[in-house]
């Protein structure tokens, strides 16, 4: 077991080495430098971003949270206020707070961090793997290979910037611990399968968890057919490991309540559920299915590419372990059988072939999620069988039957074979095959499409040939068990990482982090009011690295009632995702959305250099630089004032179509949704002024001349509690979805 761990952790910091390196970090953040208002400070070193745009969450969601959290600690904000008016911050789950695998980056630099966290990441998911396989009776070498196979596998290495790979290592960990609380049963057992689910649950990412519990569920159903029971006592034996295996879930649930508990109240308060549903079911197209083969067919995100890099890579696990997992079916037992049937239903699903897709996507739990990701949970599956088929190779269970000898030697020649019907299909030019020689070893770069998908061929023919190559020595018994095993490791891993490293860029620390242009210190200058960028400058959450106050964002669940009134009168032209709406965006001046935008505090507007002005009279330029101009709305309100009139309307519908009226005067007229007298509107019968805004306080300074509402343009939620002279008062929902707070004079 040591042994194992040592090697898988040498494995994980060469992996992630380029990123260690002095002056190196592991990010994608270099893309920046191609956008407002950072363009004009590129260095004259940087030519194109390190990877392509599809793969920017890092750079625009992840690294900006994971930069808060360690700004925050050891201090834990439960408020946003840079996003959206202001959110919560735990609530939302992605922001990963809690999360085992991340917490180096909370006390280390974030440059080396970065690579440090992912380094870790690999290493929980292989070890964690090797200790399940182990537990089923693997032998070392097979065991080991299957811990190769989950960590190293594209499938994971895809999305190891991004927080789903926070959830992910842990997998099978949950799943030896589902397995320990059937076959071994006992508290120990429980307590374990409540400490591995609250980790769980601690990770973020809440679409990724519920589909871990249902992979999890999957296994438990094996396990429970699988364990011995007296004839007659099956049922209540099922009974009591069920009763186990959920209590030991919900202590984990109590245990991560700290998370758990937030991110429950935001989604009841969000329209994510009720958004999503038969839309957020998307499926990879079929032509991915290359990628099972062919990594490099859609390109790579740091060369030539043509697809979606992440998912355009999804399914490459390595040619040796494909052909292993088909020679352990040559023994084909109810374990194996069952790990080859989820592994094809957990792809299936991924590609929406009916029907494994029609009935996964009306699962409790699954329903609401992105399943192409499912390809992930059922990655295990194959990490197990590739590692069977190691053991009974090295066991010589499959050698000394010729039946099987002959069926492995075919396998290996199908498998060889295959990926050239894609040569045949896209009538690649053979003239080329020289260059595509020179690309699949790193010689040169590829210069058109055709190039690059021979040189895929290329690699794939190298590494499925010496894998059949090498099983065919065994079957013949011209190479011993621990030579064989100790090559198939080696090609195992020269194989997975010429797919995969690289492919989270090691850029210079100095191109990871963007400096403040003078756009951002005139925006500065301007705190506490917020502001919002028109179309592709600063996307989604780089205002949270700055500490400036966007109310635009990036971030799952989003509240319901700002969610409605942004796409319905600040950008009506919303994209949509999947059903729902992420990130909001704003692409269009109109006199309602800097109206709009006004009642939410937002002073100004930033364009793109050479975009042109937007047609408004509303809007003023304020700054104009090389990386941006800026427009001042002179619509905006101060971030807090005054209003002594109100009137009463009937629920959130006639809220949100009150503020809405073009006539409607936010500063002479306040909007409650509660029964009471409504009072005539009027000139500002005071002012108030911010004297001191925190994520978790705020403090105002208010006068007024008679009774009336102090209005704070930040986001309403249950929750924030106020006091007025030192005495607690209501905060009311004002304006659909402002902070209201009653005075006298």
């Amino acid at each position: 077991m040591r042994s194992a761990a040592l090697l898988y952790a040498v494995l994980a910091i060469v992996f992630v080495g380029p990123a260690l390196l002095p002056g190196r970090t592991l990010s994608n953040s270099d893309s920046l430098y191609f956008t407002a208002p950072w363009a004009a400070s590129r260095p004259a070193d940087l030519q194109r971003p390190s990877q392509v745009a599809d793969e920017a969450d890092w750079a625009h969601m992840f690294e900006p949270f994971l930069r808060y959290n360690r700004e925050e600690f050891p201090g834990i904000p439960l408020w946003n206020p840079y996003l959206m008016s202001g959110r919560p911050w735990i609530g939302n789950a992605q922001s990963g707070v809690f999360a085992p695998l991340t917490l180096p980056a909370l006390v280390l630099p974030l440059g080396v961090a970065s690579g440090l966290v992912v380094a870790l990441k690999l290493f929980a998911a292989a070890f964690g793997m090797f200790l399940l396989a182990r537990s089923m009776g693997l032998r070392w070498a097979g065991a080991f290979l299957a811990g190769l196979v989950f960590a190293f596998a594209m499938p994971m290495v895809s999305f190891l910037l991004e927080n789903v790979t926070a959830v992910w290592p842990l997998l099978p960990w949950l799943l030896l611990a589902t397995r320990l609380v059937v076959m071994r049963a006992g508290a120990l057992a429980v307590w374990g399968l409540a400490a591995t689910a609250a980790a769980v649950f601690l990770s973020g990412h809440p679409e990724t968890i519920a589909q871990v519990f249902a992979g999890a569920t999957a296994f438990l159903i094996l396990q429970l057919l699988r364990k011995p029971r007296e004839p007659g006592h099956r049922a209540a034996g099922w009974a009591v490991d069920v009763g186990r295996f959920a209590g030991g879930v919900l202590w984990g649930a109590a245990l991560a309540a700290v998370a758990i508990a937030p991110f429950v109240e935001l989604l009841l308060h969000s329209s994510d559920i009720a958004e999503r549903g038969v839309a957020v079911h998307r499926e990879l197209p079929g032509s991915y299915f290359s990628t099972l083969f062919l990594p490099d067919y859609w390109g790579r995100g740091t060369g030539l590419t043509i697809g979606a890099q992440a998912l355009g890579r999804f399914l490459y696990a390595g040619a040796l372990p494909l052909l292993l997992a088909a020679v352990a079916l040559l023994r084909p037992t109810v374990e194996r059988v069952a790990c080859a049937a989820f592994a094809i239903a957990c792809t299936a699903v991924a590609f929406g072939v009916f029907p494994f897709a029609d009935v996964a996507n009306v699962l409790p739990g699954l329903s609401k999620t992105d399943n192409t990701r499912l390809v992930v949970i059922g990655l295990p599956a194959l990490a197990l069988l590739a590692g069977w088929g190691l053991d009974d190779l090295r066991a010589s269970v499959v050698v000394a039957d010729r039946r099987r000898v002959r069926a492995a030697l075919i396998l290996a020649g199908v498998l060889l074979c295959v990926p050239l019907s894609w040569l045949v299909a896209d009538r690649l030019p053979l003239s080329e095959l020289g260059r595509g020689l020179r690309v699949a070893w790193g010689l040169a770069t590829p210069a058109s499409v055709e190039v690059m998908r021979l040189g895929s061929l290329v690699l794939w023919l190298t590494m499925a040939g010496l894998a059949a190559a090498l099983v065919a020595l065994r079957l013949r018994g011209r190479i011993s068990p621990a030579a064989f095993g100790a090559l198939a490791v080696a090609l195992v891993v020269v194989d997975l990482f010429r797919a995969g490293m690289g492919f989270n860029p090691a850029i210079a620390r100095d191109h990871a982090t963007q400096p403040t242009t003078g756009a951002i210190r005139y925006l500065q200058s301007r705190r506490p009011a917020r502001f919002v960028a028109l179309g592709e400058a600063m996307p989604g959450n780089l205002a949270m690295r700055y500490r400036l106050y966007d109310a635009r964002g990036y971030d799952f669940p989003i509240e319901r009632r700002y969610r409605r009134l942004w796409v319905a009168a600040v950008n009506p032209g919303q994209a949509f995702f999947a059903g729902f709406s992420a990130p909001l965006l704003f692409s269009q001046v109109t006199p309602e959305s800097t109206r709009t935008l006004g009642i939410l505090g937002v002073s100004d507007i930033m364009v793109a250099p050479g975009s042109p002005p937007p047609r408004s009279k509303d809007l003023t330029p304020a700054y104009r630089g090389a990386d941006a101009t800026v427009y001042a709305n002179r619509r905006a309100l101060p971030r807090a004032f005054v209003v002594s009139g109100q009137r009463v309307v009937k629920g959130e519908g006639a809220a949100l179509a009150a503020l809405r009226e073009p006539a409607f005067d936010a500063r002479s007229t306040v909007i409650r949704e509660r029964s009471g007298a409504s009072a005539p509107a009027g000139p500002p019968p005071g002012r108030a002024r911010v004297l001191s805004y925190e994520p978790d306080r705020v403090v105002l300074a208010a006068s007024a001349t008679r009774p009336a509402t102090v209005v704070l343009s930040d986001l309403y939620f249950p929750g924030w509690k106020a006091t007025v002279d030192g005495a607690s008062v209501d905060v009311d929902r004002v304006d659909y979805l402002l902070r209201g707070v009653s005075v006298g004079p």
